[in-house]
């Protein structure tokens, strides 16, 4: 008897609010199996819940796929372990292949229908039924295949489906024709001799924030103060649209400043900003719940400067190009929403200074200047879809 499986696309929802899980890293981990995680794949999975558990669902076709899965405070990483081996094994189609020798004298053969029962429990794998050897690769591999004996007496012998375990994952497949995807639940590497299995633990690696082939989209919004172009502190207000793909992406970010003034008598000198910018972005995932960004781009500029309450008192606008830095840390607050803080230092190309002239004097006294650098801070709320 041969099984083959081979590896399918699949469709992923994680609902927002899901204990332990985020879509992002999900597809990220799944893409390190390697399946192929995209819209409109055979094979749709979609987790939710709160609390203390979640639910993870499954459909493909007429097949359906359903499990519980504990979601116990500190117990994140080994909840994405058991999700990401169901949601593996459920992406692989098995095909049942029953090679027989009839004994033509003897009248002897080979029953087609297997019915077998698999019980993760405490890292060990227990198989009932006549299985010889088991041979199989990691998590990711696309194809495993299990050799059992044939018996001469036309069965395949096989315990009934285990009614009690003590392990967090229970697997039980029963079909005349075919087999469920769920043997291979384990997503461990497996040696079989005798009926038992030992499963070697699952292995991880830190992932790009995002999964490969996933656009992913998030809106900031934040608020803060910058220094530099003058010597006084300005409010800022800043909304950020960024588009990741993995690790990396573009922001588009839209900013303005509060005014800056100072008083020379008779009157008062101001300037304020406004500014558009458009940078590169390369994202790390240190933790679940930990995100870090930089950012590198340009930016041009709006600058108004002028007086009021002088005689003739004019209001300028210049613009200026120039680049911009940032960094950036995102912690998750629940579902899509984080705490976002952000770093900043800009430069444009020139310096703009405003004068007063004096008729008396027939001369010019240089009141405001508005230097080409800023460096500024930013607190705000980050959205990610």
């Amino acid at each position: 008897m041969v099984l083959v499986l081979g590896a399918s696309d699949v469709s992923l929802r994680v609902e927002a609010g899901t204990p332990c899980l985020e879509q992002r890293r999900l597809a990220s981990l799944l893409v390190a199996q390697g399946l192929v995680v995209r819209a409109g794949a055979p094979l749709e999975v979609m987790a939710r819940g709160t609390g203390a558990s979640l639910s993870l669902v499954g459909t493909r076709g007429a097949e359906h796929f359903s499990r519980t899965v504990p979601a116990g405070v500190g117990e994140c990483a080994a909840v994405e372990r058991i999700v990401v081996s169901l949601i593996n094994s459920w992406a692989q189609p098995l095909s049942l292949a029953l090679r027989s020798e009839a004994k033509a004298d003897a009248g002897v053969g080979v029953r087609s229908g297997v019915e077998a029962a698999f019980v993760v429990d405490a890292g060990e794998l227990t198989a009932s039924g006549p299985a010889k050897k088991v041979t199989g690769r990691d998590a990711g591999a696309p194809v495993v295949e299990v050799v059992a004996t044939t018996i001469d007496t036309g069965e395949l012998a096989a315990s009934a489906p285990a009614k009690n375990v003590t392990g967090l994952v229970e697997v039980v497949a029963t079909s005349a024709t075919e087999v469920d995807a769920g043997v291979i639940e384990a997503a461990a590497q497996l040696e079989l001799d005798g009926g038992v299995a030992s499963a070697s633990p699952l292995s991880l690696t830190l992932s790009p924030a995002g999964g490969r082939g996933e656009v992913v989209v998030d809106v900031s919004v934040l608020g803060g103060g910058a220094i530099g172009p003058t010597d006084t502190v300005a409010g800022t207000g800043s909304v950020r649209v960024g588009f990741s793909l993995g690790r990396f992406g573009a922001v588009l970010d839209a900013n303005l400043e509060t005014e800056r003034s100072k008083g020379i008598p008779p009157g008062t000198v101001f300037t304020t900003r406004q500014w558009l910018g458009l940078s590169a972005r390369a994202e790390f995932l240190p933790l679940e719940t930990l995100r870090l960004d930089v950012t590198l781009g340009v930016r041009g500029t709006r600058i108004i400067v002028g007086g009021r309450d002088y005689p003739d008192a004019h209001t300028f606008e210049l613009f200026d190009f120039g680049g911009t830095l940032t960094g950036g840390a995102r912690v998750l607050l629940f579902g899509p929403v984080w705490l976002e803080g952000r770093a900043m230092a800009g430069l444009r190309t020139r310096v703009t200074a405003l004068l007063l002239n004096d008729p008396a004097t027939n001369g010019s006294t240089q009141a405001l200047t508005v230097q080409p650098w800023d460096i500024g801070l930013s607190l705000g709320l980050c959205a990610r879809f």
